[in-house]
């Protein structure tokens, strides 16, 4: 006992011996965040946004494969900027906000992006949906108060995160598209449905970021690509390459295994010798494993999204007493449909949720506050404080679409539009 004592009086000696070392590193590294984070603030703050409403025409045919070609094209705004640029103007590559908001019996579609992108998101649409009008309108939260819950209104809503690495996929357009055409109901129908119900005091709403991002972006985009790679090497069964160890790797082994020397015997990373191995174990995997291995392989060779997602419902408080438990199942409901339990899926972030389930203490202030901020993040269209995912081209078009009118919407709105086509250089699928 004495000697860990000893030890650890030497270890803690030693570290305030060159606490002059140690404490202008730590600071440095405090007013370098703090920095960072005020910049991207100012930068943010000088964005001119708009917000574009798709109006949907009648009769829509075209499936979700035609948004998936819109998200293609509205991925090419990415630029990385040079680090003069990142880290002394703040600058933030471009992303979207896709809406849809449920009010009064309509479900509104609905594209926040900046000023200078307005054009490409107009002709993107039309190019693939020429009956449809995109127009510029105001903020469509406006009416909503500047803060909630306050004396007259009352919200519930969650961040949401997938349950597995970005890699691994969502339930996507494509399963419902091979079911017979009597079977085939998009899932905005059953949104719409719901939307339908609300009255002129209640929202729905639901808000998906999408930042475009490269593969191996590490800063925006957590190297998703990168990363995918490695597990669709893991689950064929490739053997990963033995990287040459830096110096710094070795110093940081002895270091820890000088630490530890009290309590274990010293451990080093053994030098694999090179063994003959099949490329691939693809021939011992069963079929479910081979479908999920196609569909990870399938999402990297797509154009990604870096983003989060959150929901939620907004209305008095009378009326949110009586409809909160209808309402807030159908939001979970829908995101329920998009789940694959073999790949990913949409799950709720337990510590965003305005509920507090477990026990402890101020449970009432705990969720006064969480519902405080997440209605200032949805005002605001902020980014989530929590863990981002990237989701691809398919399946943002998954999640915000023009629904297909197999089975009628009745809470999409729908106009007649008479307008001039659009130019015919303009490409479709």
């Amino acid at each position: 006992m004495f000697y860990i004592l000893d030890f650890f009086s030497f270890l803690f000696g030693a570290i305030f011996s060159i606490w002059w070392i140690i404490l202008p590193i730590m600071l440095a590294w405090f007013i370098w965040e703090k920095n960072l984070t005020t910049v991207r603030m100012n930068f943010l703050g000088k964005l001119e946004w708009v917000y574009m409403e798709i109006h949907i025409p009648p009769n829509v045919t075209r499936t979700p494969k035609a948004m998936e070609e819109v998200f293609n094209a509205l991925h090419g705004v990415h630029r990385k900027g040079n680090k003069y640029m990142r880290y002394v103007e703040g600058f933030i590559p471009p992303y979207y906000v896709f809406e849809l908001i449920g009010n009064n019996g309509k479900l509104r579609f609905v594209i926040r992006c900046l000023k200078e992108h307005k054009e490409l998101v107009k002709t993107r649409i039309y190019s693939q949906y020429p009956e449809a009008k995109v127009e510029e309108i105001e903020d469509p939260l406006k009416d909503l108060p500047e803060k909630v819950p306050e004396s007259t209104y009352n919200i519930f809503g969650t961040e949401l995160g997938l349950i597995k690495d970005s890699a691994y996929p969502i339930r996507t357009y494509e399963v419902w598209e091979k079911l017979p055409e009597e079977q085939r109901i998009d899932p905005i129908s059953a949104l719409s449905e719901g939307a339908s119900q609300l009255g002129e005091d209640e929202w729905v709403i639901i808000q998906i970021f999408g930042m475009p991002v490269p593969p191996d972006s590490a800063e925006w985009g957590d190297e998703w690509g990168t990363k995918g790679k490695k597990i669709v090497d893991k689950l064929a069964g490739r053997k990963e390459e033995e990287k040459e160890r830096n110096p710094f790797e070795i110093i940081g082994e002895f270091i820890v295994n000088l630490i530890l020397a009290p309590f274990r015997t010293p451990q080093w990373k053994e030098i694999k010798k090179e063994e003959r191995q099949y490329p691939t174990q693809m021939q011992f995997l069963t079929p479910g494993e081979k479908e999920v291995l196609e569909a990870v392989e399938k999402k990297l060779s797509k154009p990604g999204f870096w983003g989060c997602a959150r929901f939620a419902y907004i209305a008095r408080k009378g009326i949110f007493r009586e409809k909160m438990p209808q309402n807030v199942g159908l939001l979970f409901g829908y995101m329920k449909i998009f789940s694959a339990p073999h790949m990913n899926s949409l799950v709720r972030i337990a510590d965003s949720m305005t509920s507090v389930d477990s026990p402890g203490y101020f449970i009432k202030e705990r969720t006064f506050f969480r519902k405080r901020f997440l209605y200032s993040y949805i005002r605001g269209r902020w980014r989530s404080d929590f863990k981002f995912h990237v989701l691809t081209s398919d399946e943002m078009a998954t999640l915000f679409h023009i629904p297909v009118e197999v089975v009628p919407a009745p809470g999409v709105e729908r106009r007649v539009v008479i307008e001039k086509a659009p130019s015919a250089d303009i490409p479709t699928l």
